[in-house]
């Protein structure tokens, strides 16, 4: 099997175009969210260029393996970085593609929002139970605040 190279939204049009990327992303993140899942040329195009998102990527060949998603929030006086739509593609789980696309986006939440480590930068994210991932997550050192944990949270949901 070819080499891993992971990349950043900031980069990843520099060794493959949008139109051949898109498709790939969206099999990808179809996997998490289901079949439903979409997006359009003009909001793909949107979500790379955005400075307030980072989408990391690991390529082998020019095969889209994992992928993975943050937003920068800004609550004064904290930074804080949602992750989502972290996911592997299904004939290349558990190589360690979703540790390195992890890795790969938290050195560029440090790099870009973190000014190469001077500021902090607080990542939350979301996870359902009934996935049964917690340890890939605890593996590379995230707390569960959930209902178990000395410091719980509940994350509320509304759509409007």
């Amino acid at each position: 099997m070819k080499e891993p190279h992971c990349y950043t939204s900031t980069i990843i049009s520099s060794v493959l175009n949008q139109s051949e990327l898109l498709p790939a992303y969206v099999s990808v993140v179809q996997r998490l969210h289901g079949e439903s899942f979409a997006i359009t040329k003009d909001d793909f195009r949107t979500l790379l260029a955005d400075p307030k998102e980072i989408v990391a990527f690991v390529l082998v060949g020019n095969q889209l393996v994992a992928t993975a998603q943050a937003s920068l929030l800004w609550t004064p006086p904290d930074l804080q970085a949602y992750i989502n739509n972290v996911v592997t593609h299904a004939d290349f789980g558990g190589r360690g593609f979703g540790s390195l696309v992890m890795q790969t986006l938290e050195q560029a939440i440090k790099t870009q929002w973190g000014k190469n480590g001077d500021r902090a930068v607080k990542l939350l994210l979301s996870n359902s139970p009934e996935k049964n991932n917690g340890g890939f997550y605890d593996q590379l050192g995230w707390t569960n605040r959930g209902p178990a944990s000395p410091h719980p949270t509940v994350m509320w949901i509304k759509t409007i």
